[in-house]
């Protein structure tokens, strides 16, 4: 359940977007390329769906994307179940959804973690369309939960190539605005000057 790196090793995505199947090995750094349309936005979109599942805001998010009829491949008149599983590290977290055609909102059908310590899923209770990482229910195993939890919660995909004289990271930002780099680099600035004036080492290396 524990270890030096949680990395994200593997994922496997089935209906989702453009998506209608997916099955990809990941290394530490990875490189899409291919012509517009065929998936490259959508996949990373991933991250940021992650994201929101983890930290409780799924709802709002895919009620602020349009609805859970965006995120089907095709739509749900083709594709009634969507389905995400990532190795990270030493564990690997699966989801399954269906639609909820009343309120156009996403079903947990299942949720759960696996450990490689372990052949048994640790399941999660997800609850009122939120994730079982935030629903108060309490899970199978809460150590394995919290190492996935971990992992997602800092899923953030970046986005920025304005350089225009009204880019955001060129307007006046406070310099307690260093916490996490915003995904538009807004605070670009704060956050570069923290990790030079770190009193952390490693923080200033990264830096250089």
């Amino acid at each position: 359940m524990t270890g030096e790196s949680k990395n994200l090793q593997h994922i496997k995505v089935e209906g989702f977007k453009s998506i209608g199947k997916l099955d990809l090995p990941m290394g530490n750094i990875n490189i899409l390329i291919g012509a517009n349309g065929v998936g490259k936005t959508n996949l990373i979109s991933l991250f940021t769906f992650l994201g929101n599942l983890s930290q409780g805001k799924l709802r709002n998010y895919v009620a602020k994307e349009g609805g859970a009829e965006r995120f089907y491949h095709f739509g749900t008149k083709q594709t009634n179940q969507m389905m995400f599983d990532l190795e990270v590290g030493n564990n690997s977290y699966h989801v399954e959804f269906s639609p909820n055609l009343d309120d156009d909102s996403l079903v947990f059908n299942e949720e759960y973690c696996m450990s490689n310590l372990s052949t048994r899923p640790f399941r999660l209770y997800p609850k009122k369309g939120e994730s079982g990482f935030v629903s108060g229910e309490r899970p199978d195993s809460v150590p394995v939960m919290k190492y996935t939890q971990e992992y997602l919660e800092q899923c953030r995909v970046y986005h920025f190539h304005d350089t225009s004289n009204q880019a955001q990271f060129k307007k006046t930002n406070k310099l307690t605005s260093y916490h996490y780099l915003e995904k538009d680099a807004t605070n670009i600035a704060p956050f570069l000057y923290h990790l030079k004036t770190s009193q952390i080492e490693g923080y200033r290396q990264s830096y250089k």
